[in-house]
């Protein structure tokens, strides 16, 4: 099927970015974080099944992982990878491997670069993530993040998505936080209610 021009356009520029990421080891370092910058936007614009094909590459995955390896201490560009993986994964069906996993489990709790924040918007959803042991611990620590406006949001996401499974122990500082720092929130009452009812039928 003949596709738009615009979507053409796309893909040949998501070709030419993916043929450098894979060939990273030829680049100098500022062309890496170019690439890299350019290509975050990619999986996380609109999405089509035009782009599958191209973005569903177990050899683009690697060549991420192994960048991230080798700049491990460039936060900023370690951000922009965990957004690209992270929406290659959720978006586009990319396989997840443990490599990736270790990847975002390594940086969950950075500050730096904003990288803890974007491990946030895709860990829960991994599927090597179902194993992990202390899920609420982690929940919990993303309301600590930077940006703290972002870090909250993704926070009341998971809260409002998981509010029937919220350990008891939890309740109270789950509700204390909501209380002091979400006041804009417009389900906050309803929220703080259904926490309640949940938690007092466990007691």
């Amino acid at each position: 099927m003949k596709v738009s021009k615009k979507i053409q356009g796309k893909i040949e520029n998501i070709i030419a970015l993916k043929d450098k990421i894979i060939k990273w080891e030829t680049l100098e370092k500022y062309e890496i974080q170019l690439v890299i910058k350019q290509f975050e936007k990619v999986p996380r614009d609109e999405v089509s099944n035009e782009y599958v094909a191209y973005l569903n590459d177990p050899s683009l995955g690697r060549a991420l992982v192994e960048i991230a390896k080798s700049y491990n201490d460039d936060f900023r560009l370690i951000s922009d990878i965990i957004s690209s993986l992270g929406y290659l994964i959720i978006r586009y069906q990319l396989e997840e491997t443990n490599e990736m996993y270790q990847l975002m489990l390594k940086y969950k709790d950075e500050k730096k670069g904003a990288v803890g924040v974007h491990v946030s918007f895709f860990l829960r959803d991994l599927a090597h993530f179902d194993n992990y042991v202390d899920k609420w611990k982690y929940y919990l620590s993303i309301k600590d993040l930077i940006p703290s406006k972002i870090a909250e949001r993704v926070f009341l996401d998971v809260i409002r998505d998981k509010v029937e499974e919220i350990p008891l122990e939890y309740r109270n500082e789950i509700i204390r936080f909501i209380q002091s720092n979400c006041q804009h929130e417009d389900d906050l009452e309803y929220l703080v209610k259904k926490i309640e009812k949940k938690t007092n039928k466990i007691t």
